[in-house]
């Protein structure tokens, strides 16, 4: 059943880059929705009038103009952007765009894994110096891929694995039994798991628990010659102790889509290593993304309308 009958129309300032058909599909979820898409420098005039918010970023002075506010759905899957502001320590809801994200992101990883596992990576390097030199590479099937955070993402990585023959740990909050995955520990086996893996992968959220999470001392617990691919956030790893990791060859290489400061700076060492893979913060995103996240957003806003439980709702005492 619908809520009360309203005295105003809902709504809904969108501040992504949506287009035409997007705002078509979220004014068709009812009568009462008014969609209001506009650019970030636009949205201070339109916040007094919203109950709903659809964007990445929301500065504090947003919250402070926004009375009317009820509900923000955030376009990323991370929040930590949002730890400590305005809008954090309000009573509006937050939802987030978790889930969408799983597929290419695992696609992503299973990408690089097999790049270093077959050494595709040596031969790319070799192709450019039209230099025929056979690198024999190993396999995957047989190794132990480490994930550190088993959400949808995690869980989707630790799928792909498997079904390549590597047997799979994995890390969590709270340790259960896990598809796709032959161990699984708390916070307090990392160790065990660093010891163990072949290729370390962090599908974590940055949250004070998870920052920092593998510093020297995490890095040398490491298996010598394991890969590291973070997928996460930057500030899960202390990057000057990663550097000096695979300087040394204490590591056989990193593959990176995150970095404690983005974009990575011209000067970073990580460009320069030749056992280090780079992407732009582009693991998660594939084309019609954003139809991914208003096919959400419209399913939760129906639901709002409805009064019922909404989907993603962001915990803020884990901080996602």
């Amino acid at each position: 059943m619908l809520r009360s009958r309203r005295s105003r129309p809902l709504t809904v300032l969108c501040t992504a880059r949506m287009q035409p058909h997007h705002a078509e599909l979220i004014r068709s979820c009812g009568p009462e929705v008014d969609v209001r898409v506009v650019r970030r420098e636009e949205a201070e005039a339109h916040l007094p009038d919203a109950e709903v918010l659809v964007s990445w970023a929301v500065p504090d002075a947003w919250v402070e103009r926004a009375p009317r506010l009820r509900w923000v759905h955030v376009t990323s899957a991370g929040v930590d952007h949002l730890l400590g502001g305005a809008l954090w320590r309000s009573e509006v809801l937050i939802t987030n765009s978790r889930g969408i994200h799983a597929t290419p992101l695992a696609e992503h990883v299973l990408g690089w894994l097999l790049m270093f596992a077959r050494n595709l990576h040596v031969h790319v390097e070799h192709q450019r110096q039209r230099r025929w030199q056979r690198d024999e590479g190993g396999q995957l099937a047989g190794s132990t891929v480490g994930v550190l955070g088993l959400g949808s993402v995690g869980q989707e990585v630790a799928r792909l694995c498997k079904a390549c023959g590597a047997q799979v740990w994995g890390m969590r909050r709270r340790p259960r039994p896990t598809p796709h995955v032959d161990r699984v520990v708390g916070p307090e086996g990392l160790e065990e798991v660093l010891r163990k893996s072949d290729y370390v992968v962090l599908t974590l959220p940055l949250v004070p628990s998870t920052r920092g999470l593998l510093g020297r001392e995490q890095l040398e617990w490491m298996k010598p010659g394991a890969v590291l691919v973070n997928v996460g956030r930057g500030g899960l790893v202390d990057e000057a102790a990663l550097v000096e990791a695979l300087r040394e060859g204490r590591l056989r290489g990193a593959a990176l889509d995150t970095f404690a400061l983005e974009p990575l700076p011209p000067e970073s060492p990580l460009w320069g290593l030749p056992n280090v893979l780079l992407s732009p913060h582009v693991a998660g995103s594939f084309h019609g993304y954003m139809d991914r996240v208003v096919e959400l957003f419209c399913d939760n806003l129906k639901r709002y309308m409805a009064g019922e439980p909404l989907r993603n709702v962001v915990d803020r005492e884990a901080g996602y």
